[in-house]
């Protein structure tokens, strides 16, 4: 080249604009209602209300003003019930034996009602030895932006295309996706502590935990050949076979 190089014409901008605001209030609840043989019944209750909204709008001639809300009205409880006692000589020689319950529910109000329950033992054979054992089930719901973010356009993305093995500009398209499901939990915890006679005030402590969930709502991942199976309607290609968009919206994942 030779001479000076044309002045490129204005690409021009986008522009986007959120808004967010979030109120909450809790009121909880405390006491002792039922005296049992090996001690009192501890009680805890709660409820709640939140309000989230999320204001969204670009610059695009058709893109449009996205408003979201969430409503979410809760309440739990939480039952802490002694079955035997030493200090009140109930059934003594088996140690200190606790249930804990607890039981919770939201309703989401642009999502649907969620649930929550745990049930767990904890037994103190001797005074220095705490065993405990808790199984949790949880539901959670997608955030407002992951299921109504608006849908943005990035062109000419530079993105590594692992099934051609080349460097690709693409049309990278982000936002939320309505479609996500309810994630559903399930932990076991299995612990253990024991007071040291050797030091003072010194405790020994083994913990388990196991963590399942199902529905993982997640941000979608490189596009290896594999997540690209796993997603075919989420990746356009041309007739050669060249890369020309990917949809990274939030996925669920099994």
């Amino acid at each position: 080249i030779t001479g000076s190089l044309p002045a490129p014409s204005p690409a021009g901008s986008d522009r986007t604009e959120s808004k967010n605001l979030a109120l909450n209030s809790l009121v909880t609840v405390s006491g002792n209602p039922i005296l049992l043989p090996a001690g009192n019944v501890s009680l805890t209750a709660k409820a709640g209300l939140s309000h989230t909204r999320s204001d969204n709008s670009g610059s695009q001639a058709d893109s449009m003003r996205t408003i979201l809300k969430r409503d979410d009205l809760s309440g739990g409880i939480n039952l802490a019930i002694p079955i035997t006692s030493r200090k009140e000589n109930v059934l003594a020689g088996a140690g200190d034996i606790s249930l804990n319950l607890s039981a919770g529910v939201n309703h989401l109000s642009d999502f649907g009602t969620l649930v929550d329950w745990s049930a767990g033992i904890t037994w103190s054979p001797w005074e220095k030895l705490n065993l405990q054992a808790s199984y949790f089930v949880d539901e959670a719901a997608p955030s407002l932006a992951q299921l109504g973010n608006p849908e943005i356009l990035t062109f000419n993305r530079t993105v590594y295309d692992f099934t051609r093995g080349e460097t690709a500009l693409v049309t990278i398209i982000t936002g939320g996706n309505p479609d996500l499901k309810r994630e559903k939990q399930r932990d076991i915890k299995l612990a253990a502590t024991w007071g040291l006679p050797i030091l003072k005030n010194s405790n020994l402590i083994v913990e388990y935990f196991r963590n399942r969930s199902d529905d993982v709502t997640q941000s979608f991942p490189v596009l290896t050949p594999a997540i690209e199976a796993a997603f075919p309607g989420r990746v356009v290609r041309d007739t050669e076979g060249r890369l020309v968009s990917i949809d990274q919206r939030p996925v669920t994942f099994s």
